[in-house]
């Protein structure tokens, strides 16, 4: 049984060789990365991987499509991850983004092999990286993961989270739904965390595996995101009531940096009465990752920085080359208008 792993990315060197060090070390036949934006040091550290696989999202690519590159981030991964299935070789393709690792332990093959001749789609329920104590300045990984809360527990974890509470859905900062593996070969309309032509006896979960989710590898990392969402999606207040609590915290005018630092250490840091109540309801576990370890494994020679200074460094050069949300929309629509009026004449 042979599966390969799909993504988009728009990250930082260190954090995508470890996606790729950790696909690697879980038996994927093949790393997809759909890179977002050009790495040129990147690419030639991935060159001597085997099985990953570098595809340029830039302009040539881009020319596949009527309209043209999508402007936001989530149509350009559907469109990516739809390619990858259809030309796929494998038996199934997980799409998951840079910031999710598998466990570590266990047969990832032997798992989905045991799966049904009758499921399309197995879900891996996610976790995501939290604090038990002020983040460590020396590893981007580091911390405890919280599980997303079975909704009938919501009143009581409510109480538990107490002012944080509006910010997080389920618990989570990011998302609580599973993300999947996809059976290749049948015809799947696939999206991010599912299929759209399936029903609820093609999909089974993946029995004992979880998705590690580190949303935002840093504070600065954290903070950034939000704020490139704010600029890039206009509809942002639009979205579920976490996600836009998030966002308007950010984006309130006169907010400093240290507020913003409070924001998220407040929400990401579990005091000691708070990780006991969550722990007590069986809502925190350790993880089974050892993600240097399978960077060392993969790529010995090593030169990845994986402290909090280092990324972020590593974060700043990098953001700096990519077009900002307001220039990315306005070439979006230039290249759909005269996309149109080439067809209409």
């Amino acid at each position: 049984m042979r599966w390969s792993v799909v993504a988009t990315v728009s990250e930082p060197a260190p954090l995508v060789a470890a996606f790729v060090a950790a696909c690697v070390v879980r038996g994927a036949t093949e790393v997809h990365l759909y890179l977002d934006t050009p790495q040129p040091a990147l690419e030639a550290a991935l060159a001597g991987v085997p099985g990953c696989v570098l595809i340029r999202c830039d302009a040539a690519y881009w020319r596949a499509l009527p309209e043209g590159r999508p402007w936001a981030p989530s149509d350009r991964q559907r469109y990516n991850l739809q390619s990858a299935y259809d030309n796929s070789r494998v038996d199934w393709l997980l799409h998951i983004d840079a910031d999710e690792f598998l466990s570590r332990g266990g047969d990832v093959a032997a798992a989905l092999a045991a799966l049904p001749a009758s499921c399309l789609v197995a879900q891996v329920p996610v976790v995501e990286r939290v604090y038990l104590t002020a983040p460590d300045p020396d590893d981007i990984f580091d911390g405890v993961f919280r599980r997303p809360n079975p909704l009938p527990l919501q009143p009581q974890v409510d109480a538990i989270d107490g002012a944080v509470a509006p910010f997080l859905r389920q618990g989570m900062t990011g998302y609580p739904s599973s993300k999947a593996f996809f059976r290749t070969g049948r015809g799947l309309q696939t999206d991010i965390h599912s299929a759209r032509n399936v029903t609820l006896a093609d999909i089974s979960p993946l029995q004992g595996w979880q998705l590690h989710h580190f949303d935002g590898l840093t504070l600065q990392s954290w903070i950034g995101k939000r704020q490139r969402v704010i600029a890039q999606q206009p509809g942002w207040r639009s979205f579920a009531p976490a996600r836009c609590a998030q966002l308007q915290a950010i984006a309130a005018e006169g907010a400093t940096q240290d507020e913003h630092a409070a924001l998220y250490l407040s929400i990401k840091q579990l005091s000691p009465a708070r990780a006991a109540a969550l722990t007590a309801l069986d809502l925190i576990t350790p993880g089974d990752l050892d993600l240097r370890g399978d960077l060392a494994r993969v790529f010995p020679a090593g030169g990845f920085d994986l402290s909090v200074a280092g990324f972020d460094g590593c974060e700043i050069r990098y953001l700096a080359r990519r077009p900002q949300g307001w220039l990315a929309r306005i070439a979006a629509g230039v290249r759909r208008r005269v996309r149109r009026m080439r067809r209409a004449g």
